[in-house]
Parts: structure tokens; sequence; C-alpha cells
């Protein structure tokens, strides 16, 4: 049954992430693609702490990023999959690529998982991903 969920709203709440997260590195935007629960964990400064999650995903102060939404890589229930994507980037100094996984939770509050909640991205769970790296020269 899980198969045939629609769970495109999770694919939009990934790619403004990423967008908002990497792209433009406008955390506060960020965090309206953020799941709720992560949120309130992180109250006291959620921009930055997106940004040290973020860090931890890509390394390097980048010049030029390239972020893809790929595919659901799992769907456990009507409120939580993971969503497959890449991350291309690249400074003066390295050629930077990561493929992970993102757990994208659907949420109506703060521990309520809803299927009329919001999808929202966990940022911790981008950390799982496989990392290359090589120098540009």
């Amino acid at each position: 049954m899980t198969d045939q969920l629609d769970v495109t709203g999770a694919h939009d709440a990934l790619e403004a992430f990423l967008v908002a997260s990497f792209r433009d590195r406008d955390y506060a935007a960020a965090a309206e693609a953020t799941q709720i629960t992560w949120l309130n964990v992180h109250t006291s400064d959620i921009p930055g702490a997106i940004a040290n999650a973020m860090r931890i995903v890509v390394p390097i102060d980048y010049e030029h990023i390239e972020c893809t939404v790929l595919h659901t890589a799992k769907v456990f229930s009507e409120v939580m999959v993971d969503v497959a994507f890449v991350i291309v980037a690249s400074s003066e100094k390295w050629n930077f690529r990561y493929e992970g996984t993102a757990r994208v939770i659907r949420e109506e509050d703060y521990m309520k998982p809803s299927p009329d909640g919001l999808w929202g991205v966990n940022p911790a769970s981008m950390a799982r991903g496989q990392r290359q790296m090589t120098p540009t020269r």
C-alpha cells in the first residue's frame, strides 16, 4: 500500500530546503521546509543549527553548487519517507560530490506525525551519505 502513496510534498520540501540552505544560504527560509519537531528542539538558534548541520554535509566553502532531488529512496509510512539527493559543489581548490538521503516527516505539531500535516526535512538525517572530494588541480 505504501508504494502508491503520493509523496510529492516530501520531494518539494527537500528541494525547497536544499535551495534555501545551500544555494541561497538563507537558513531562515530553510526553516520553512524543516521538520516541526527538529525546529522545536533547536529553538535557541534555528538558522545557526541549520547552518551547522549543512556544514557537516558540505564541508567546503564553495563557489558553485548544484542540488538535485533524485527519487524516493524508501517509504516507511504515509508520514515518513527517505528521499535521495545529490549535491555537487566546487571551490578554487576542491570538487565535491555528496550523495545521500534525507528523512522527510509529515507533522501537524511537535511530535505529532499526521497525514494532514506539513512535510519537513530533518537536517541531521542528511549526514548519512557518501562524499567524494578531489583537488581541482
